[in-house]
C-alpha cells in the first residue's frame, strides 16, 4: 500500500506531509512537483549515517547535600542500591554515582561519565531508538536538589529516519486531505527518504507465511535474514514479494539462525544457477539476487556450488569420472551400456578367453552431453564364431577379437558423443611396420577388375574406391552460379540482411562451393535472437560477441570448443556422402569499433578444423578442442599468437610499426580500447567472424539426375 501511495509523489493530488520522527507535523506542502522540490530539500539529511547512536539520559546535582539512595530508567535500577551513593562536593557525588553506574551491570546495562556536576548516562548498544523517552527517576536524601533529562537521542540502522533530526514524509492523495492532520495520510518515507552511501546497511528479518515472504526495498541493495515459519527446524522459500523494487537491484539473504535451516528453491519467482536450491545455514551461507523484471535471478553464493561430476554436468558440461572400469565378456552375449556421468571414462575389455555363442553390442546410454568420450580397449581373447563385437557401431573382425595383446592386433574404440554417439577404431600397431598391409584388419579390400569393360573407378573424400557404370554419371549437366539461400525452414544460414552468402554449382555429380561463410551473431544475454542487418555487426553493436543460437541458421555451442549448424545449409540430395574437411587451421576475422566508436578493431582467430558432416551440418572447431582434453590449456603453439583474446577495457596493440629483431621486439599502444571481452578461441565469442570457403566433392551415387537439379533448384 506504501509503494502505490509513494508512486504518486508530487503528482498533483492532495498534500505532502512532513513530521519528526515522533509523527509531529512540521511542514504541509501541496503534492505537486513544486512541493516535491521543497519536501526534497528538507529530507536530504533525514536518513540514519552511522549504524547505532546511544541513547542518553543525564542527571545534574545543582545544590544542597545527601546521597542517593536509587536511581532508575524505564523502572530499572542503575546501580547497586544496597550502597547508597555520596560525595563531599557536587562534582564528586558526580563523580561517584558515574562510578557505581560503570561497576553495575542492569538489564538493560548502562555506563556513565562525569563532566562537572552533571552525570552522562548512555544505554548500552543494540537498542537503538526503541527506549527513547524512557524517564529517569532519583531518590535522594537530605537537601540534595537535582536536574534530569529522559532518554532520548538513540538512532538505529534500521530507522528509515535519524530519531534525532530525521524528517518523516506522508502522502494523502485524496483532494479532501486535511491540514494539520494526518488522518488518511500514508507513511511513505522508507521509499521517499535518500540513503547516503555512508549511511548504515539496514538488515531487517522476514519470517517465511506459506513459502513467500514480503521484502521493501531499501535502496539499490538489501540485505534481510530469513526466519521459517512458526520457528520450525525448515522451511522452504519459494517466492519473494517485491515491494518497490526496480529492474537491477540487488538482493542479499542469510539465514536469522544456523538452527532454523531455509532452503530456496525455483518453484516460484526465483531462479537459481544451475537450478541448484540454496540452503542457509551460519554467516557464511549467504545468497546474492538481482531483480528482473518480477523475477529474482542468482548472481553468486557462498559457499559456491560443489565442483562435483554431479554439478559440472547440471551445468552442461560434459564431465566425466576419470579411472578404469574392467569388463569381463562373457559367452552369452549381451549389452554393456555406458552411462556418462556414471561409468568410468576408459573401459578394458578383458578376462580369459572366451568364444561367443550369442553377439554383444558395447554402447553410450543415459543423458549424455556433447563431447561426452569412452575410450574402450579391447584386450580378451575372444573367439566370434559368427557372432559379433560391435563398440559404438563398429564391428570388431575376427582378428581383432581373437589376438592376443602380444600379436599386436588389439584395437582401441573411442566413443564420442557428437548429436549422436559415433565410433572411431584405433589400431595398435605394437612397433610393426604399418606398411604391412597384412598386419591392418582394416586394410582396404582388392578392388580386382570390373565386371564390364568401360567401368570407371570412383573415390568418395574417404578413400573408399568402387567400379561404378559411367552411365549412371549425370553427363553435360551444369547449373551454372547461384547464391546459397538463407534458411527456408529446412536448410539454409541465418537471414542477416546485407550480407552475401557462398556460391555453389553444379557439374556433373559434383558440387563446388566458394566465397564467404558468416558466424550469425546474437543480441546480448539473447543468444536466440539474431543481429542483423550486417551493417550492425560493427556499430552500434559492437560489444555483441556470442553465436546466434536459433533455429533458423543457428548454431549449437559444445563446450568442448566447437559450434555445430543446428540444422544442414544445403539441401539433402547436395550433401557429401562423407564428413568432408573444408579446412585446418582456417583464418578467421571480424571487426568492431573501440569503446569510443571511432576506430575499427580486426579481431583474428585461427579455427582448428572446418567440416561439412554427412548431414549437411557445419561444423567449426576451434584450438581449444585438441588441446584440452586432458588437462587445462597450455597454448604453446604460435598459432595463439593469432587468436585475439583481451578483456574489455583492455588497450589495443598496434603493429603498424612493427618489427622483430634481436634484442626484442616493439609493439606501440593505440591508445584505444576493447569495448567487450574478445576471446576467439572461446565458442561462445566468435558471433560474427567470417572466412573464405573454396571446396569441391562428389555427390552419391544413389540420386539420379532428375533429384539432383531439382535440389538444386531450390536453393
Amino acid at each position: 500500500m506504501s509503494f502505490n501511495k509513494a508512486t504518486k509523489y508530487g503528482t498533483g493530488l492532495g498534500l505532502i506531509y512532513l513530521t519528526d520522527s515522533n509523527d509531529t507535523i512540521i511542514s504541509i506542502f501541496k503534492n505537486n512537483k513544486s512541493g516535491k522540490e521543497q519536501a526534497d530539500k528538507m529530507l536530504l539529511c533525514s536518513s540514519p549515517v552511522i549504524g547505532e547512536t546511544l541513547a542518553l539520559a543525564t542527571i545534574t546535582y545543582t545544590s544542597g547535600s545527601g546521597t542517593v539512595t536509587d536511581l532508575t530508567i524505564n523502572g530499572v535500577s542503575v546501580f547497586d542500591t544496597g550502597t547508597p551513593i555520596s560525595g563531599g562536593s557536587l562534582s564528586a557525588l558526580a563523580t561517584a554515582t558515574a562510578t557505581a553506574i560503570n561497576s553495575f551491570t542492569s538489564t538493560p546495562n548502562y555506563t556513565a561519565q562525569v563532566l562537572g556536576e552533571t552525570v552522562y548516562i548512555f544505554i548500552q548498544s543494540g537498542f537503538g531508538s526503541s527506549l527513547n523517552g524512557s524517564t529517569l527517576a532519583a531518590t535522594v536524601t537530605g537537601t540534595l536538589a537535582f536536574t534530569k533529562t529522559d532518554l532520548d537521542g538513540g538512532t538505529s540502522s534500521q530507522d528509515i529516519v535519524d530519531a534525532q533530526t530525521g524528517i518523516k514524509v506522508w502522502i494523502n492523495d485524496s483532494v479532501s486531505a486535511p491540514l494539520g492532520s494526518l488522518v488518511g495520510a500514508t507513511d511513505v518515507s522508507s521509499f521517499i527518504v535518500r540513503k547516503p552511501y555512508n549511511a548504515p546497511i539496514d538488515v531487517r528479518a522476514y519470517t517465511i507465511a506459506s513459502g513467500s515472504i514480503k521484502v521493501d526495498r531499501k535502496g539499490t541493495l538489501t540485505q534481510i535474514e530469513v526466519d521459517t515459519e512458526g520457528a520450525t527446524a525448515s522451511d522452504d522459500l519459494t517466492d519473494i514479494i517485491a515491494e518497490g523494487f526496480s529492474n537491477g537491484d540487488s538482493l542479499i539473504i542469510r539465514g536469522v539462525n544456523a538452527s532454523r535451516v531455509v532452503t530456496i528453491n525455483e518453484t516460484g519467482n526465483i531462479n537459481l544457477a544451475n537450478s541448484a536450491n540454496f540452503v542457509t545455514g551460519a554467516d557464511d551461507n549467504v545468497i546474492y539476487l538481482q531483480f528482473i523484471d518480477g523475477d529474482f535471478w542468482e548472481v553468486t553464493r557462498s559457499p559456491g556450488i560443489p565442483l562435483t561430476v554431479e554439478a559440472f554436468r547440471s551445468a552442461n558440461f560434459p564431465q566425466e569420472v576419470l579411472g578404469r572400469k574392467d569388463v569381463a565378456l562373457t559367452a552369452g552375449g549381451g549389452t554393456l551400456n555406458l552411462t556418462p556421468g556414471t561409468d568410468e571414462k576408459y573401459i578394458r575389455i578383458t578376462g580369459g578367453a572366451v568364444t561367443l555363442t550369442s553377439s554383444w553390442t558395447i554402447q553410450g546410454a543415459g543423458t549424455p552431453k556433447e563431447g561426452d568420450t569412452f575410450i574402450v580397449y579391447v584386450d580378451q581373447q575372444i573367439t566370434l564364431d559368427g557372432n559379433n563385437v560391435t563398440i559404438f557401431g563398429i564391428p570388431l573382425t575376427d582378428l581383432q577379437a581373437s589376438s592376443t595383446q602380444a600379436s599386436g592386433n588389439k584395437c582401441i574404440v573411442i566413443g564420442e558423443y557428437v548429436g549422436a554417439w559415433r565410433g572411431t577404431l584405433i589400431a595398435n600397431s605394437r612397433t610393426r611396420d604399418l606398411v604391412d598391409t597384412t598386419q591392418l584388419a582394416t586394410k582396404e579390400n582388392s578392388l580386382g577388375n570390373p565386371s564390364v569393360s568401360g567401368y570407371i573407378l570412383s573415390s568418395d573424400t574417404l578413400g573408399n574406391r568402387i567400379w561404378v557404370d559411367p552411365a549412371s554419371y549425370i553427363n553435360g549437366y551444369d547449373s551454372g552460379w547461384k547464391q546459397m539461400n538463407n534458411h527456408n525452414g529446412t536448410f539454409g544460414f541465418a537471414p542477416v540482411v546485407g550480407w552475401t552468402n557462398p556460391s555453389i554449382r553444379v557439374v556433373g555429380r559434383v558440387v563446388f562451393i566458394t566465397g564467404e561463410i558468416l558466424i550469425p551473431l546474437a543480441q546480448t544475454s539473447f543468444s536466440s535472437v539474431l543481429r542483423t542487418p550486417f551493417t550492425d555487426y560493427q556499430n552500434p553493436y559492437n560489444v555483441d560477441t556470442q553465436v546466434f543460437t536459433g533455429t533458423n541458421g543457428g548454431y549449437n555451442i559444445n563446450v568442448n570448443g566447437s559450434i555445430l549448424s543446428q540444422t544442414p545449409i544445403l539441401p539433402t540430395e547436395l550433401k557429401p556422402t562423407q564428413s568432408l574437411l573444408f579446412g585446418k587451421n582456417v583464418f578467421s576475422q571480424r571487426n568492431i569499433l573501440d569503446t569510443g566508436n571511432t576506430h575499427v578493431i580486426v579481431l583474428n582467430t585461427v579455427f582448428n578444423v572446418v567440416m561439412l558432416d554427412n548431414t549437411g551440418r557445419l561444423l567449426i572447431q576451434l584450438q581449444k578442442d585438441v588441446d584440452d582434453s586432458v588437462g587445462s590449456v597450455i597454448g604453446n603453439t604460435p598459432v595463439y599468437r593469432l587468436i585475439t583474446k583481451a578483456d574489455s577495457g583492455a588497450n589495443v596493440p598496434s603493429y603498424s610499426s612493427y618489427k622483430e629483431q634481436i634484442g626484442g621486439f616493439s609493439v606501440t599502444d593505440s591508445t584505444k580500447t576493447y569495448p567487450v571481452d574478445v576471446d576467439g578461441n572461446d565458442p561462445n565469442k566468435i558471433g560474427g567472424y567470417r572466412f573464405l570457403l573454396n571446396v569441391c566433392y562428389p555427390i552419391s551415387d544413389t540420386y539420379t539426375e532428375a533429384e539432383i537439379v531439382a535440389a538444386f533448384d531450390s536453393i
